[in-house]
């Protein structure tokens, strides 16, 4: 992880997003505190080189479905808040928010001190405007705490085709931004 950040800076990055949902998997026989101990551990280390190359660490909670580990952002903001490094902070995607049956405003708004990087995908796993996820209220809740960061799309179903959908969820973002 120490080479990953000092290749991210070696290319000209800020953000790293620790996602990553099968390696970061609890193995049978660890208990969840032991694993919790080591991530605590090992995001402290990262961090601190993280400061050395001038980028930030950011966790990104998964759902359920995709890990057993870091399923929720307040896991995610309480392992932050543990690890109290300026350089370990917070990742939302709006897939992954959508699993945990609460308001994802009240979600980014909760994380708003932590928050560093953000993707826009639909709940489906298609991009921005492809599906049933309205974000109105998540562009709202952004601009409520003022988030300088990026939006990246992230997209897990890329038809009718990547160009087709890059395109329009770009636009789409852009018509709900402007509102």
């Amino acid at each position: 992880m120490k080479y990953l950040v000092k290749f991210c800076q070696f290319l000209g990055g800020e953000v790293l997003v620790f996602g990553s949902p099968k390696q970061r998997e609890i193995l049978p026989g660890v208990s969840k505190e032991q694993a919790w101990l080591w991530a605590k551990d090992f995001f402290l280390r990262t961090s601190e080189e993280a400061e050395k190359n001038d980028v930030f660490i950011c966790l990104e909670p998964l759902s359920h479905r995709e890990t057993n580990f870091i399923t929720t952002a307040r896991e995610a903001i309480k392992l932050i808040e543990e690890v109290s490094h300026p350089r370990f902070r917070l990742h939302l995607d709006v897939k992954a928010m959508s699993s945990e049956g609460r308001d994802t405003g009240e979600i980014i708004k909760e994380g708003a001190q932590y928050l560093k990087h953000f993707h826009a995908n639909d709940e489906s796993g298609k991009g921005p405007g492809f599906g049933e996820t309205d974000f109105r209220p998540i562009i709202s809740a952004l601009k409520s705490i003022n988030y300088q960061g990026f939006i990246s799309v992230e997209i897990f179903d890329v038809s009718p085709s990547p160009e087709v959908c890059a395109i329009e969820s770009l636009k789409y973002l852009k018509e709900v931004m402007e509102k």
